[in-house]
C-alpha cells in the first residue's frame, strides 16, 4: 500500500522491492519457462495494483465451464484480506 505522502521514487523503490521478493518466491516454486511473460512483468503488476487501489468494486469474470480452474484464489485473498475490499 502507498499513501499520498510518498514520493514517486519511494513508491517505485517499494514496488521494485516487493516485486523482487515475489520473483524470488515464484522462482523457487516454478521453472521460469513455465511462467507467462505477464507474471514476470512489473508493469503488468503495477497496472493491476493501481486498478485495485482505485476501484470500489472488483468484478472477476471467468469461463463458467472451468470457474475453479480460472478463478485466482490468491487474488481473492489479496483483495479481501490485504486491501479490505469486497470482491464480486
Amino acid at each position: 500500500p502507498w499513501d499520498f505522502s510518498m514520493t514517486k521514487e519511494q513508491l517505485d523503490a517499494r514496488e521494485n522491492k516487493y516485486f523482487s521478493e515475489y520473483l524470488k518466491e515464484i522462482e523457487k516454486k516454478f521453472d521460469t519457462a513455465e511462467l507467462s511473460y505477464f507474471e514476470l512483468n512489473l508493469e503488468t503488476w503495477r497496472q493491476l495494483w493501481r486498478v485495485l487501489e482505485m476501484a470500489d468494486i472488483v468484478l472477476i469474470i471467468v469461463d463458467i465451464r472451468f470457474p475453479a480452474l480460472l478463478f485466482p484464489p490468491s487474488l481473492y485473498d489479496f483483495v479481501t484480506k490485504s486491501m479490505d475490499k469486497i470482491l464480486f
